[in-house]
C-alpha cells in the first residue's frame, strides 16, 4: 500500500507482528499441578477464615505460600502451629500433593481458580462487600463427571427451610423437576425440607443437580440423606470447599450459603421462617446483583414467614409462584438458559 493510500484510509501502516511474552496463564498452565497442590493441601492445614492466608497469598503463588509456612518469623498467633513450622518447605509440598492425590483415589478431583472449569461466580466470595469474612475459596473439591463452570451457566439455588411444611415440599419438587425439564441446574445443599425436595425433583426428570455441602465429600451432611448424594454424584456434581475429612459446623455452613449464592445465576426461596439461612444465602444473591426471588405462602405459616418479610423490606426480590415466572426473572436479568 502506498503513502497516499494510507494517508486515504487515515491510519498508519500496521506494525510488524512480534512474538508475544509468555502471559501469567501460559506459565500457570505449565505449572498447574504445582498451584493445585499448593491450594489443597492450604486447604488441609487451615480453614477458610484463618486470617493467616490472606497473608500467605497475598500478591504471592499458593506453592509460595506454602514455603511461607516454614518462616520461623510466622507465630502461632498468626494461625500457623507449630508444628507445621517444623516442617521443610519440601515436606509441606509433598503433603499439599498427597492431599491430592489421596482426593483422586476417592473419586473426587480438586478444582482451582487457575483451572477453566473454576466458576466465574466465585469470584464474589473475595469481595469483602458480598461475602462473609473467610469464605474466600482456596480450592473445591468435586465429585461427578460434569465440567462445573459448564452445570453452573444454567443454574438456580432452590433453597429453603429444613422443617418445611407439605406445601413447600410440595413446591420445592414442582420448582426442580419444571425448572430440569428447561435446562436448568439446581442448586442447594441437599439437605432435609426444601433443599432435598427440589433436587428429587430434578432428579426425577433426569436433571443435573449440584449440591454444595458445608463439610468434606466423604462425609455427607446429613447423612439421612445418603443415598440422595449418591444419585445427585451419578448425574450432577457433588462440590465442597472443604477437604475429605471435615465435619459439619454452624461457622461452615454460614459460609455454605455464601458459597450457594455465589455459585448460581439466582435464588429462589420456597419456605423460610422469620430467621433463616435460606433468606441469608438471598441477602448474598441480591449483594451479588443477581435475581433473588421468593415463593409466597399461608400468612398464618410460620415456615413463611421470612419470604414474606423479604419481600416487604428487601427491594429487589421478586415474587414467583412457579418455574415459569422464575426462568422469567433470569431471562430478565441476561442469564441464558434453555436446553444445553
Amino acid at each position: 500500500m502506498s503513502t497516499s493510500d494510507v494517508s486515504h484510509y487515515g491510519r498508519s501502516p500496521r506494525p510488524i507482528p512480534q512474538p508475544a511474552p509468555p502471559t501469567p496463564a501460559a506459565w500457570l498452565s505449565g505449572h498447574i499441578d504445582q498451584v493445585r497442590a499448593a491450594r489443597a493441601g492450604l486447604a488441609w492445614l487451615f480453614d477458610p477464615a484463618a486470617p493467616v492466608l490472606r497473608d500467605l497469598l497475598d500478591g504471592r503463588l499458593p506453592f509460595t505460600g506454602i514455603d511461607q509456612l516454614t518462616d520461623q518469623t510466622l507465630t502461632e498467633a498468626s494461625g500457623v502451629r507449630r508444628e507445621i513450622r517444623h516442617y521443610t518447605p519440601a515436606a509441606l509440598r509433598a503433603g499439599a500433593a498427597a492431599a491430592v492425590t489421596k482426593a483422586a483415589a476417592s473419586g473426587m478431583r480438586v478444582v482451582v481458580p487457575e483451572d477453566t472449569e473454576w466458576p466465574a461466580g466465585l469470584a464474589d466470595l473475595s469481595d469483602p462487600g458480598r461475602a462473609p469474612a473467610g469464605s474466600a475459596a482456596l480450592c473445591l473439591w468435586v465429585r461427578g463427571d460434569w465440567t462445573l463452570a459448564y452445570v453452573l451457566q444454567t443454574s438456580i439455588a432452590v433453597v429453603g427451610a429444613r422443617a418445611a411444611t407439605a406445601y413447600g415440599l410440595h413446591v420445592a419438587q414442582e420448582f426442580g423437576y419444571e425448572l430440569a425439564s428447561r435446562g436448568w441446574t439446581v442448586v442447594n445443599s441437599g439437605g432435609f425440607g426444601v433443599d432435598g425436595a427440589a433436587q428429587r425433583g430434578a432428579l426425577s426428570d433426569h436433571g443435573l443437580g449440584v449440591a454444595a455441602l458445608p463439610c468434606g465429600l466423604d462425609r455427607p451432611h446429613p447423612a439421612g440423606h445418603q443415598s440422595l448424594f449418591e444419585r445427585i454424584a451419578g448425574s450432577g456434581l457433588l462440590v465442597s470447599m472443604w477437604p475429605p475429612g471435615s465435619e459439619p459446623g454452624r461457622d461452615r455452613a454460614v459460609v455454605n450459603r455464601a458459597l450457594l449464592a455465589a455459585l448460581a445465576c439466582g435464588t429462589v426461596v420456597v419456605e423460610a421462617a422469620a430467621v433463616s439461612g435460606a433468606i441469608s444465602t438471598l441477602r448474598h444473591s441480591v449483594a451479588a446483583g443477581r435475581p433473588a426471588m421468593v415463593v409466597p405462602g399461608p400468612v398464618t405459616s410460620a415456615m413463611s414467614a421470612g419470604c414474606h418479610r423479604a419481600l416487604r423490606d428487601i427491594p429487589q426480590v421478586r415474587l414467583v409462584t412457579g418455574a415459569v415466572e422464575v426462568v422469567a426473572e433470569l431471562s430478565a436479568a441476561d442469564v441464558n438458559g434453555g436446553d444445553r
